[in-house]
């Protein structure tokens, strides 16, 4: 039997730190909840030290940094790295006249930095508040997130919205990143960018503020640290995965819309393609994404615990009453009410939506692509991707009179990963030149009447 290198023996140590701290983060939260000790700084500490040591288990060793480091300097990291610098130029490109320029905020954003103020930095660090400006239990990733940026570049508007834009670079840059992990071609991720940088829905919501926004670019992150982990068996991706999807979960509501996505994508693998499930499922790298998720959710998850009520009080009445639609409540609040708002949501203009009254969330041309990609993703087994793009629809269907647009938000780089199955299935039809020029010319045409809008909009 060979004996224990000394890289083994630091995982385990590291591993055992890592554990010892979610005990201690689970201690804390419960002395903090039941009053024993309120206030105490242990669930803060557990929680941060509980993910840096599992990290920290699995970070690569040197010759693999370095390797790593080497694969990095190529071609490809300057394509996405003008890609980004193309989403933030386009952003910024009208910043003077637009109304998130610095002299102007949205009401959403203005609340959430009203509450940073009120609860976050005023209090003990917990996962979440009920809220006193409507009652909501309030996530508070985002504001710890956005606390650090005022503290060191000033308490102003501009500060909040260089930090959102950071948020959504991040969104762009995952996107870009799964949509070439799919297909490995140039073309499809570079219409993708194009896509995305001017889809109304994503552009007008890059400056809002609203705390949910904090759970897209999670979201996208764990599920591609998720792929590059399972196929390569890295366990240090696969622990970046479960704890991005861990802090999705801490983020808002809307998070919980992945993780059933998840756990739907795997029973429909289970039923659809079990022999590959079975030869591909690793028990070990299964442990660790639930580890790295359970070391990053202990605080929300003692919230929930301790705060259930809370947590669920803003839930609660749009199921309850959706629930009686189904059962055949009457007339207004019957189920032709929550269709007809759907329908009203993604195909009238004005419609019941906040920011995007004149603006559809979808442009009816994007339906030639998407509704394809959907057909195309589901043929290659990409369940998640497509449970991803269609249950904020569902979670807007269900929320029937209180539908505004940021229930979909999560579903918008999941809608864009879609349509890119629908351009890869033409390319490889051998359409490739012609196709290209299509693409390319919607997407700008498409860019210019965004540009047209978005000027007599603002004017």
């Amino acid at each position: 039997m060979s004996q224990p290198t000394a890289s083994s023996r630091l995982k385990v140590l590291f591993l055992s730190l890592s554990v010892v701290s979610l005990v201690l983060c689970a201690l804390g939260a419960t002395a903090h909840y039941l009053k024993w000790a309120w206030e105490n700084p242990w669930q803060l500490v557990g929680w941060l030290l509980s993910m840096v040591f599992l990290l920290i288990a699995f970070l690569p060793g040197p010759s693999e940094l370095r390797a790593n480091f080497k694969s990095v300097i190529k071609p490809k990291t300057a394509f996405f790295v003008f890609w980004v610098l193309f989403f933030v130029v386009a952003h910024l490109w009208d910043f003077r006249t637009a109304p998130w320029n610095g002299d102007g905020l949205f009401e959403d954003a203005s609340v959430d930095l009203l509450f940073l103020k009120t609860h976050v930095t005023s209090r003990p660090f917990q996962a979440a508040w009920f809220h006193f400006y409507g009652p909501i239990a309030h996530e508070t990733l985002l504001h710890y997130y956005l606390w650090p940026w005022l503290h060191l570049f000033g308490y102003n508007i501009l500060t909040n919205e260089v930090a959102l834009l950071g948020l959504w670079c991040t969104v762009f840059l995952f996107t870009l990143l799964l949509t070439d992990l799919f297909f490995q071609s140039y073309v499809v991720t570079s219409v993708i960018a194009l896509v995305f940088t001017f889809l109304p829905f994503a552009f007008i919501y890059t400056f809002v503020g609203y705390h949910y926004a904090m759970t897209v670019p999670l979201c996208v992150a764990s599920l591609y640290f998720l792929y590059v982990g399972f196929k390569t068996d890295c366990s240090f991706c696969l622990s970046l995965g479960g704890i991005a999807a861990g802090l999705c979960l801490a983020s808002s509501l809307l998070s919980k819309q992945y993780l059933i996505a998840l756990l739907c994508s795997i029973g429909l693998r289970a039923v659809f393609d079990w022999n590959r499930l079975k030869q591909s499922l690793n028990w070990p790298q299964v442990f660790t994404v639930i580890y790295g998720f359970t070391a990053a959710a202990t605080p929300i998850l003692a919230y929930i615990v301790f705060n259930l009520h809370d947590y669920t009080y803003h839930e609660s009445p749009y199921m309850g009453r959706f629930l009686q639609a189904v059962r055949g409540h009457p007339s207004p609040n019957d189920i032709s009410y929550y269709v007809t708002q759907l329908w009203r949501l993604f195909f009238s203009v004005p419609g019941p939506r906040l920011f995007l009254g004149d603006v559809l969330p979808i442009p009816l041309p994007y339906y030639f692509f998407l509704l394809p990609g959907i057909v195309l993703a589901l043929l290659k087994k990409r369940f998640e991707i497509v449970l991803l793009g269609t249950i904020p629809v569902v979670a807007a269907f269900i929320s029937g009179g209180g539908v505004i647009e940021h229930r979909l938000l999560l579903a918008i780089p999941f809608w864009i990963i879609l349509m890119s199955f629908s351009f890869a299935g033409v390319l490889n039809l051998n359409m490739r030149s012609g196709f290209e020029g299509l693409c390319l010319g919607s997407s700008m045409i498409h860019c210019c009447v965004f540009c047209e809008e978005k000027r007599v909009g603002f004017s």
